[in-house]
């Protein structure tokens, strides 16, 4: 039937409830799009109306992305189709076509070796692919994850059965046999050397090998053998008995994992933050043939959701199927999913959970191969240790901005509070601030915070002082309430728009005690794995924020130090410890100079200066840090 669109401008708030109001309560698709027209959810449903609306209903859609959509979508298009079946297709037809960010993103598997044999040639080439094929005439056998083994493969098969390796453009103008031949590599088809009829009996040989079909490629060689041996044409027996003994040391051992021999795929799901595993368990004839692995990103997707679409794109493709198809337990895919995967295939198979114990034990198998492959795949550049602490936070907007807050003081003295400043997870150094704290008493940390946050706030808009994305504030549930009573006090927002506030601690007197984060409203810390990409990005600002506070703090104390001594001296006065404070900035700078250096200053002489170094030299300052 034809496809009805409806569309709506969500930024136009007045027709948004009569756009809602009108939605067929009908199968189809809903593709949301921000302002520029690009695609960034598609989405199907057997109810439109229904589903649509949660999307702008509180607490209607619990997915982690579904609050970015409110900042995201300008507008709505609605595609109406005559069954689920038919919205299921369309889902998946537009999703392949747009690629939104917010739907199941499959990693590139263009890198991924296979092997492909043109069966409808009348001389079959066997040769190496990456990707998927394009097109539907071909066998594919893969994708494998080492094309080494696929090298190997290829060359067991070239120099046992010896098939053609040139092109169908090469093949056609040969009129003698090439250099492959030569080597016993090739039977030359190209001159008429080799009937058709034996070169398909040796692909279909072949085929047997590609599928792993060893046990009865080995009878059947056998069987050929013999006859050539009775038949007194040794030296063709003899080349046969070559490829036995090569396939015998070719073959890998297999542990059988299943007395019933039925072909089947084992599915098992592992999810990390926002990146989710899927590994396919071939089982073939009882023994583990292969597993294939994909990365899904986005993953705040139902698992129902993923499993869906990846089967679609998935067992699409798929030449052969097996008989089953074992999917996890806990996860409901539509009804029609069987069905569709068959009528696009041509082929039955059955979908079904790991309900008997050896059918759990290779679930069991998949799972930690997947959760195994995660480990593997999960980045840990600055994008990624962002955007898993964005979607640990449950914030919804990204992070580029990000400030943390410590405190240092000296035995309750020179008090300072230091800003730094991350931006897309880099240091930016030029951006960090110092607050010598003016009011607070030492040892105060909950009115040290409260001064700086004021002091920080009165900038908000300046340039170079723009509101941060995320506040980490180094300490507990305390130290995170009274940063919030002066938001609050000021009558700023934050949480739902930047910034999004945070505080990090440990637990006391325990020595590797995991880190948690402390949320606003929320009674309990939220616990942060060691080793977790949102840990990584948030101990790095941490530590550069309590290294800025004890340097600056020891900088305010070298100064109380250095004016201090330096008023105490005879001669020189307020006014002379201005001078040479603002000129050397510390004292280890002002110790390493001499006393011609300091005799130039304004109103001192060499004499003077020599007095000063060696005031210096008898009171060296204890500058033991806490």
């Amino acid at each position: 039937m034809d496809l009805v669109p409806f569309s709506s401008d969500l930024r136009n708030k007045a027709v948004l409830g009569e756009f809602l109001h009108n939605l067929p309560r009908t199968p189809g698709v809903y593709i949301m799009k921000d302002e520029n027209s690009g695609v960034i959810y598609v989405g199907k449903a057997i109810n439109i109306k229904n589903r649509v609306t949660s999307y702008f209903r509180k607490g209607g859609d619990t997915r982690f992305f579904v609050p970015r959509l409110e900042h995201e979508v300008a507008s709505i298009e609605i595609l109406m189709a005559s069954s689920e079946k038919e919205a299921l297709l369309l889902e998946n037809n537009l999703i392949k076509e747009f690629q939104p960010k917010y739907n199941v993103n499959l990693r590139d598997d263009k890198s991924y070796p296979g092997i492909s044999v043109d069966v409808e040639s009348d001389f079959p080439r066997f040769r190496l692919v990456r990707g998927l094929p394009k097109d539907d005439e071909n066998l594919y056998f893969g994708p494998y994850n080492s094309s080494r083994g696929v090298k190997a493969v290829l060359s067991f098969i070239h120099r046992h059965f010896r098939f053609r390796t040139c092109s169908d453009r090469f093949f056609e103008s040969r009129r003698r046999p090439c250099l492959q031949h030569h080597m016993g590599r090739c039977a030359a088809p190209c001159c008429g050397l080799i009937e058709k009829e034996a070169y398909r009996t040796l692909v279909d040989q072949a085929l047997m090998f590609v599928r792993g079909e060893n046990e009865g490629l080995l009878t059947l060689l056998s069987e050929r053998m013999m006859t050539l041996s009775e038949n007194m044409e040794y030296e063709q027996a003899g080349a046969v008995r070559d490829t036995i003994i090569a396939l015998k040391s070719m073959i890998v051992p297999q542990s059988a994992v299943s007395s019933d021999f039925v072909d089947r795929d084992v599915i098992g799901m592992a999810t990390e933050e926002e990146l989710t595993s899927l590994v396919v368990l071939e089982v073939r004839r009882g023994s583990i043939l292969s597993h294939r692995q994909t990365i899904i990103e986005n993953p705040g997707l139902p698992a129902d959701e993923m499993l869906e679409m990846f089967v679609i794109q998935h067992y699409f493709s798929a030449k052969r199927l097996p008989a089953e198809i074992i999917v996890p337990d806990g996860i409901d895919l539509s009804s029609h999913l069987k069905e569709i995967i068959e009528e696009k295939t041509a082929a039955k198979v059955s979908l079904r959970r790991a309900k008997d114990e050896h059918l759990r034990s290779l679930m069991d198998m998949a799972v930690s191969s997947a959760r195994n492959s995660l480990r593997l795949n999960v980045d840990y550049d600055n994008e990624s240790q962002l955007r898993a602490l964005a979607t640990r936070l449950k914030m919804r907007f990204p992070i580029h901005r990000m400030e943390c807050y410590d405190i240092s003081h000296f035995q309750g003295a020179n008090a300072v509070g230091s800003m730094v400043v991350f931006m897309d997870g880099e240091p930016a150094r030029k951006l960090y601030r110092t607050f010598k704290l003016r009011r607070a008493t030492g040892g105060d940390d909950y009115g040290a915070l409260k001064e700086v946050m004021e002091r920080r706030l009165a900038h908000a808009g300046e340039k170079d002082w723009e509101m941060p994305d995320l506040m980490v504030i180094d300490g507990g549930k305390s130290q995170l309430q009274a940063v919030l009573r002066v938001f609050a006090k000021l009558g700023i927002s934050y949480g739902s728009v930047p910034p999004a506030i945070i505080a990090l601690a440990k637990e006391r007197d325990r020595d590797g005690a995991p880190d948690r984060i402390f949320l606003p409203g929320v009674k309990d810390p939220l616990p942060v794995r060691g080793g977790g990409r949102e840990l990584l990005i948030l101990s790095k600002i941490r530590d550069e924020a309590h290294d800025h506070a004890i340097t600056s703090q020891r900088l305010a104390r070298e100064r109380d130090f250095l004016r201090s001594s330096l008023e105490n001296l005879p001669g020189i006065g307020k006014k002379r410890a201005m001078i040479l404070m603002n000129h050397f900035r510390s004292i280890d700078k002002l110790a390493a100079s001499d006393a011609q250096t300091i005799g130039k200053l304004p109103t001192f002489t060499e004499a003077l200066g020599d007095r000063v170094l060696k005031a210096l030299k008898t009171e060296e300052p204890e500058m033991s840090e806490t």
